[in-house]
């Protein structure tokens, strides 16, 4: 059966060779999520399960028309799905979960505005088995919710503690610092079941937007904790931490606090994980990193240490000069290594706004063996940079006609040549990485692929005055 989800899932992937491989980070500012969004496998046919695929929306070509965009490995974005929304009423509330119930957090959840004083919950699901995107309007309020007023303050965890990650934690502005936290929970697959599990007076939801975080904060083994950072003014912040026991949310004192600290040079970027591993890989969110900005180009990346009991140690690791903390805003998210041996790595990463045709993203790496060994890199969104049959043709008017056979192939790859003799063959994987083949007979029409691990593949083709790139999978 891992053999059938794999082929599918290879079959999907191939038909994205011409990937987008730019995007404008701006317009994605408060619409993108990380995720299991791909159906990746080891090689032995297990699924690799690491969150660190990038999912955004963004408007298409046609007004009123908004697609989902997905980072499909070293294939760039593709679209998964296109519909009709607008973006400024689901900004700010974007998150990913497991609606579905499959163990991997590969769904998405867009809390909607729709301006009549209701709001609706979209989501999209993913399906493994054959790498599609599901769609459905899953609950609608009652008049008189306010989608505005939740706004960069949702947050997922598992809150009704029934071991999946499907429920959403939301801090509702009433106004004169009246706030409650509202919770959505799926208690089975698309169901939803909705309350508020904590009111206080006194609170400004205001002073926390942009600085909320979810977590294993208490250690009890479910990400149902919320963290958020507070602003007091006059160089005043708070970590308040809201425990839940699954029915209720309580507030604790403030677990960090200090003066000259102002909260909102770290807006926008807030992250949990499990970033200095705590000497187990089960804390699973219990540690907290920011990007706070010192002016000038100066950042440094804060982080709160979870020592236990929701205590936090507070330091910094990583700093730079010539990086803009603005240009990463609303666009900061947990990764986590795909790996075969079930540890994931937590790290972060970021949509750094390098110009309306950025193609790549920034990446801070935690040393699974060191931890807080902190470095960062960027990655580019394609591995090999806008491959394309047609533009390649287009530049060789005198290109071969040339077809392969069988596709998917398993041992031998055949290449039907209707013109040209072939002067060489070069095989390469989506890397770039060439690969070393063999040939059966003399005009290179036959060959030997067996040695070939289950992907994708480009060979490049050469005649005496020509050349051609074709894709081919190998299962």
């Amino acid at each position: 059966m891992k053999n059938l989800f794999f082929s599918v899932a290879i079959l999907s992937l191939a038909t994205n060779l011409n990937a987008q491989c730019t995007i404008n980070p701006i317009e994605s500012s408060g619409l993108v999520t990380s995720g299991v969004f791909n159906a990746e496998y080891g090689p032995y046919g297990n699924l690799l399960e690491g969150k660190n695929d990038i999912a955004i929306f963004k408007n298409s070509t046609q007004s009123g028309i908004v697609n989902l965009d997905v980072l499909n490995s070293c294939n760039g974005f593709e679209t998964v799905w296109t519909g009709p929304l607008d973006l400024n009423k689901m900004k700010g509330r974007i998150l990913n979960l497991d609606i579905d119930g499959d163990g991997l957090q590969s769904d998405i959840v867009a809390i909607y505005d729709n301006g009549n004083s209701t709001i609706t919950l979209k989501v999209w699901t993913f399906n493994f088995v054959n790498s599609s995107w599901s769609f459905t309007n899953a609950w609608t309020s009652s008049i008189g919710y306010d989608g505005t007023k939740i706004i960069d303050r949702v947050v997922a965890g598992d809150f009704d503690r029934d071991g999946v990650f499907d429920d959403i934690a939301a801090f509702y502005d009433y106004g004169n610092s009246n706030t409650k936290i509202h919770v959505f929970k799926f208690n089975s697959i698309l169901t939803l079941a909705y309350s508020w599990y904590y009111e206080t007076s006194g609170y400004d939801a205001n002073k926390i937007t942009g600085r909320v975080v979810s977590g294993d904060f208490d250690r009890d083994g479910f990400v149902d904790d919320i963290a958020a950072l507070y602003d007091y003014g006059t160089g005043g912040a708070k970590m308040h931490v809201f425990n839940s026991n699954g029915t209720t949310i309580t507030q604790n004192n403030p677990f960090w606090e200090t003066t000259g600290y102002n909260a909102n040079m770290t807006t926008g970027t807030l992250v949990s994980g499990n970033f200095d591993k705590s000497g187990t890989i089960n804390h699973y969110n219990d540690d907290i990193i920011a990007f706070y900005d010192y002016g000038s180009g100066n950042v440094k990346a804060h982080v709160w240490s979870n020592t236990g009991n929701n205590n936090f140690g507070y330091s910094w690791k990583w700093q730079r000069s010539g990086f803009n903390v603005s240009e990463i805003r609303g666009r900061v998210f947990q990764f986590q290594n795909k790996n075969d041996n079930g540890l994931k790595n937590y790290h972060v990463a970021a949509l750094y706004n390098y110009g309306t045709s950025t193609d790549k993203y920034y990446k801070w790496t935690n040393n699974f063996s060191n931890p807080w060994d902190f470095g960062s890199n960027t990655v580019n969104f394609c591995c090999i940079k806008e491959v394309s049959i047609e533009n390649d043709n287009s530049e060789n008017p005198q290109n071969i006609d040339l077809e392969l056979f069988p596709i998917p192939a398993s041992d031998i790859l055949n290449i039907k040549n209707n013109q040209q003799p072939i002067i060489s063959i070069n095989v390469y994987n989506l890397t770039g990485d060439k690969i070393n083949i063999t040939t059966f007979n003399e005009d290179n029409t036959m060959i030997d692929v067996s040695n070939l691990s289950k992907g994708i593949y480009l060979m490049e083709i050469v005649t005496s005055n020509s050349k051609e790139l074709k894709k081919f999978i190998i299962q």
